[in-house]
């Protein structure tokens, strides 16, 4: 599994590019939600009277929770985005199009719902639709 670091909020750093398999993705998120993944170092100042800086820790916390909250939905769009595509395969769809849509991943989760909700004729219409794009595109890159 690739991880690609992103930013770094408070004493939390944040990674936000996942690849790997769906059961990774999982794993890596029930380990967020365990916190084992995490190294959240926050600083406790000691004030005067002896208190604990309790608002460091609690944005600390936070931030952990809005990273576990982020990964659980990359996670759930991921699974569903897989299962969608895996539909949408089995269907009477160009091959080109399937490639395109299967490489763009699950920001175009949208495109493929509405595709999988079309009837088998309008899904057909918008294949050969995409196959003329297609033939288009071809011939004018072969002119230039």
């Amino acid at each position: 599994m690739k991880y690609t670091r992103s930013r770094i909020v408070g004493e939390v750093v944040l990674f936000e590019t996942f690849k790997g398999d769906v059961n990774e993705i999982a794993e890596l998120s029930k380990a967020l939600a365990s916190h084992k993944a995490l190294t959240v170092k926050p600083e406790f100042h000691v004030h005067v009277s002896g208190s604990i800086d309790t608002t460091r820790l609690s944005k600390a916390l936070k931030a952990v929770q809005n990273i576990n909250k982020d990964v659980e939905k990359k996670v759930d769009e991921f699974t569903q985005w897989s299962t969608e595509i895996a539909k949408l395969a089995k269907r009477n769809i160009d091959i080109g199009l399937l490639k395109e849509l299967n490489s763009l991943g699950p920001k175009c989760l949208k495109e493929i719902l509405a595709l999988n909700s079309l009837t088998n004729e309008k899904f057909d219409e918008y294949c050969e639709l995409y196959r003329e794009k297609e033939k288009l595109s071809f011939e004018q890159f072969n002119m230039i």
